[in-house]
């Protein structure tokens, strides 16, 4: 009873002390299927998923965005979406491992990456 409490209270600590540690890069345990990704203020954000992860970015600017893969200004053509207005969403599910940097075409100074994990 004593050992697994101790343990609880380990874990608990863990959680709370990874609370206030902002990397920059948000993660997603792997039993996780869909990640919220709002774009606002005019940043989009680095991700860590496990393949079969879908994202799904709302914009909640004011000003329409896009979600384009490749590194500003290039378009690798593996996903670009259309003008996302302010409310509206894009979506896409991560299949394979790998490393995918993203950017606005409207605001190519907005930039992220979306690492895929097994």
């Amino acid at each position: 009873m004593k050992k697994n409490f101790f343990v609880l209270i380990c874990a608990v600590s863990l959680m709370i002390f990874n609370l206030g540690c902002d990397n920059g890069v948000a993660s997603v345990l792997s039993h996780e299927e869909t990640v919220e990704i709002e774009i606002i203020d005019f940043i989009l954000e680095d991700v860590s998923v496990s393949v079969g992860t879908t994202i799904v970015w709302t914009n909640m600017d004011y000003k329409a965005h896009t979600v384009t893969s490749g590194i500003s200004p290039k378009k690798d053509g593996t996903w670009d979406s259309p003008f996302i207005e302010q409310g509206d969403t894009f979506k896409i599910q991560f299949k394979e491992i790998g490393s995918f940097p993203y950017w606005c075409r409207v605001h190519p100074f907005m930039v992220g990456t979306i690492i895929v994990e097994d």
